[in-house]
């Protein structure tokens, strides 16, 4: 019995669909047999050794025939296809287009793979949902890789949340003497995970009341002077209402007039 060629995919197995012949001798009218063979390893290759193997049903346990098994290197397996798929991961706006996604792939069961990327990117910093993620410098390593081929780029989406913002307020002077100019000033600041400057306006209320029209940030601060606060304790209070990357927030400062 010799292996019969055989080519096919890698499928991680050692198995192979063709089967041996023989090439010398014959059963004998009423006998049958089964015929397999093998290649030698599960291995991508060429040349690849395949190893015959089988029993002859002869009603004799077999005892009527003398067989040899011959291999064949006429074997091959080729590379599988392994597609890497890129899971997005949602992020809060940190003012980069920096991702993070999670791989996966189809790997066959069992097969000791590690996968990893260069760079993951979205198309734009900006806050939003179902933005494109290009991944790219995708790599496979592992003890089965050399047996496979796969995508280097992949494309996914995730989103970016609004990072939070914190608003304090400063007074220049507090207490303040009667009939004195006061200034007070919102600093705007990214919450953490989020980094960034906040844009857009604050409106300052004095005692509930609007302080003119909303003031326009500049690097993330926005001010207002008065000399009409009231004896005693005031309420000056700072809203902001946000921009397409940050949510808005208010904050109460309670300075004492003497």
């Amino acid at each position: 019995m010799t292996a019969a060629a055989d080519s096919k995919p890698y499928d991680g197995t050692t198995s192979s669909t063709a089967a041996p012949t023989i090439t010398a001798g014959s059963l004998a009218d009423g006998d049958s047999a089964a015929w397999t063979q093998s290649f030698d390893n599960k291995s991508v290759g060429t040349g690849k050794t395949l190893i015959p193997s089988g029993s002859v049903n002869d009603g004799n346990g077999g005892a009527n025939y003398t067989i040899s098994f011959d291999n064949a290197s006429t074997g091959t397996i080729t590379t599988r296809v392994l597609t890497v798929i890129a899971a997005g991961v949602n992020k809060v706006y940190d003012g980069t287009t920096a991702a993070t996604v999670i791989l996966s792939d189809d790997r066959v069961a069992g097969d000791v793979l590690t996968t990893s990327y260069t760079a993951a990117t979205f198309a734009d910093e900006n806050a939003g949902s179902g933005k494109t993620v290009n991944v790219s410098g995708i790599t496979v390593t592992g003890t089965d890789s050399g047996n496979y081929t796969f995508n280097s780029t992949a494309a996914t989406t995730a989103n970016i949340t609004q990072a939070g913002t914190a608003n304090p307020v400063a007074s220049s002077a507090n207490p303040s003497a009667a009939g004195s100019s006061v200034t007070f000033t919102a600093s705007l600041t990214a919450v953490a995970p989020g980094a960034g400057t906040p844009t857009g306006a604050v409106q300052f209320r004095t005692n509930g009341v609007a302080a003119g029209d909303p003031v326009t940030l500049s690097n993330g601060a926005a001010s207002f002077s008065t000399a009409l606060l009231s004896p005693g304790t005031n309420s000056i209070t700072a809203e902001y209402a946000g921009d397409a990357n940050f949510t808005g927030s208010t904050s109460t400062l309670n300075p004492r007039r003497w």
